[in-house]
């Protein structure tokens, strides 16, 4: 069975939904964002080509989302 690129959780195919997720947020909208996979104790997300491109730190998340700045947007991010 081949599998699709873009089903495969590498470090763009994580980033790519935050940011299109976050582009079109409006006063009274509600998120979840809900990853459940592999983690590191500083305090990052590890993609399956984290070798080659390097882990998603969980500021970098935090980040996507205050680049918005949409006040009475309520985001919830759950890591597991």
């Amino acid at each position: 069975m081949q599998q699709r690129p873009t089903s495969q959780p590498t470090k763009k195919q994580i980033l790519l939904p935050m940011h299109w997720l976050v582009k079109d947020f409006r006063a009274g909208d509600h998120s979840l964002f809900y990853y459940c996979g592999h983690g590191d104790f500083e305090r990052a997300l590890v993609p399956l080509d984290f070798r080659e491109n390097g882990f998603i730190r969980i500021i970098d998340l935090q980040d996507i989302i205050a680049s918005q700045q949409i006040p009475g947007v309520l985001i919830t991010i759950i890591v597991d």
